[in-house]
């Protein structure tokens, strides 16, 4: 691979993006304490939604073996 000026983009192209999505994903989260709540609240409804995704399963299956 060969670096022709051609190919290379302009930092600026590349920077602009970064910190613009960066500033996009933490603006809800003001503090650290802020961010791992978040994490946290994200977290729990990915476990609600497995746990319900589970007992809908389990149900199916109930109604299979009758």
């Amino acid at each position: 691979m060969h670096n022709d000026a051609k190919t290379r983009l302009p930092l600026g192209l590349v920077l602009v993006p970064v910190v613009f999505g960066l500033a996009l994903l933490t603006s809800g989260c003001n503090t650290i304490r802020g961010m791992g709540e978040d994490v946290e609240a994200a977290g729990g409804a990915m476990a609600g939604t497995a746990e319900d995704t589970e007992e809908e399963m389990e149900e199916g299956m109930e109604g299979e073996t009758e």
